[in-house]
C-alpha cells in the first residue's frame, strides 16, 4: 500500500482501535451486555461480541448447509485474518466457545481482555515453543473444565493471513484434539480482514462477512493421528473452497441482532458456578 493510501485509511482504522478497547463497557451501556442482572440467564460473550459487530455495522450471513454445532464440547477450527476474528468468531460459534489467544492479545487490549478472562471466555498462552505438551494440554483440559462454554475456538493457521490461499495447518492443537477425541468443525468466514486490519492499518463499516460451518469431524473415528489430520485438512480445504466462492446474493440466513432473541441460547453467568 502506498503511504497516501494508509494516510487516508488510518482515522478509520483509530476509531476501529476505538472501538474494541472500549467495547466491553460500550457493551454494558448499551445492555448488549447485562452486567447488572444478577440471576437468570446470560450469555456475556456473545453480547461483548453483538456489540462490537454493531458499532462497525458488520451483516454477518449465514451459508446454507451444515449447522454450527450445539451438542456437546466441540473444537472449533477458524480461519485467521484480522483482530477482528476476536468478536466475529464468538458470534459464529453464538458465544458457545472459548478463545485460545496468545498472551500478547491481553497486552494489547486488556480494556476487553480482563473481563473475558474473568468470564473465562479465553485461554492464554505465550508464543513460540511449548516445551511440555502434555502439561499445556492439561491446562486447556482444566480451562474448558471449569469454564462454562464447552467449546474451543482453534486458528490452526497459526498466524494471521490476509492470503487468498490458506497457510499450511498446524499439527500442535490437531494432536490435543486427537489425544482427547474432542469433535471436530471448521467455522470459515470470509471478509474478516476488511472490517480492521493490523496489517494494513485499515477499517471499514457497513462491510458483510460470510459464514459457512463444515460437517462435524469425529477425531474418535480415526486410528491413527495421520488419518486425522487429513481428514481436517481435506474438510479445511473443500471449506475454505465453498465459503470464498460462495455467491453472496444466494439465500442465507442473518445472525440474531439481540441476543434475546437468540434460539437454543448458550448461557453464561458473570461468575460461573
Amino acid at each position: 500500500m502506498s503511504l497516501l493510501a494508509i494516510l487516508l485509511d488510518l482515522p478509520a482504522f483509530l476509531v476501529g482501535v476505538f472501538f474494541l478497547y472500549w467495547s466491553v463497557p460500550l457493551a454494558v451501556i448499551t445492555r448488549r451486555v447485562k452486567a447488572f442482572k444478577l440471576t437468570g440467564l446470560r450469555n456475556d460473550a456473545y453480547g461483548w461480541a453483538a456489540g462490537i459487530k454493531d458499532s462497525f455495522g458488520v451483516n454477518m450471513l449465514r451459508m446454507a448447509g451444515p449447522d454450527l454445532y450445539r451438542d456437546g464440547t466441540c473444537v472449533y477450527l477458524s480461519n485467521h485474518r484480522s483482530w477482528a476474528d476476536f468478536f466475529l468468531d464468538v458470534i459464529a460459534t453464538e458465544g458457545r466457545a472459548q478463545m485460545l489467544s496468545r498472551m500478547a492479545v491481553f497486552f494489547v487490549f486488556p480494556m476487553f481482555m480482563i473481563p473475558v478472562r474473568v468470564v473465562r471466555g479465553v485461554i492464554l498462552f505465550k508464543r513460540g515453543t511449548i516445551r511440555d505438551k502434555e502439561k499445556f494440554n492439561i491446562m486447556v483440559d482444566a480451562s474448558m473444565h471449569d469454564s462454562p462454554m464447552n467449546g474451543l475456538i482453534v486458528y490452526p493457521e497459526g498466524h494471521r493471513s490476509t492470503r487468498r490461499a490458506s497457510l499450511p495447518l498446524k499439527r500442535g492443537m490437531l494432536h490435543y484434539v486427537f489425544s482427547r477425541k474432542h469433535l471436530v468443525q471448521i467455522v470459515m468466514s470470509s471478509n474478516k480482514e476488511a472490517i480492521i486490519s493490523e496489517k494494513t492499518l485499515s477499517a471499514h463499516f457497513r462491510q458483510t462477512v460470510v459464514v459457512g460451518y463444515s460437517e462435524v469431524i469425529r477425531s474418535s473415528d480415526f486410528g491413527t493421528f495421520e488419518e486425522f489430520v487429513a481428514a481436517v485438512q481435506k474438510a479445511w480445504d473443500a471449506e475454505w473452497a465453498r465459503v470464498y466462492a460462495a455467491d453472496w446474493n444466494a439465500p442465507m440466513t442473518s445472525f440474531p441482532e439481540n441476543i434475546d432473541d437468540q434460539p437454543d441460547i448458550f448461557t453464561l453467568t458473570m461468575l460461573s458456578e
